[in-house]
């Protein structure tokens, strides 16, 4: 889930480094959490949210936006 929210640090154009030191998170935390080796707490979760911009449910909407735009275009 959390893999979702490195698409929005990148649709944002922001760099890890920057989304490190506005989350109060350590670098290979942050790496963790997107590439979901690790699991954000609640509170992470809604850090990155506030940060970015968007739900906290933009994880499970945007990945259900997208199974169901694939399965239109079939």
């Amino acid at each position: 889930m959390a893999r979702q929210y490195k698409l929005a640090r990148k649709m944002k154009e922001i760099a890890l480094t920057a989304a490190v030191k506005a989350l109060g998170v350590t670098q290979p935390t942050l790496s963790g959490w997107e590439s979901e080796r690790k699991t954000p707490s609640i509170e992470g979760l809604i850090r990155m949210a506030k940060f970015y911009e968007v739900t906290t449910d933009f994880p499970v909407s945007y990945t259900h936006l997208r199974a169901h735009e694939t399965r239109r275009h079939l």
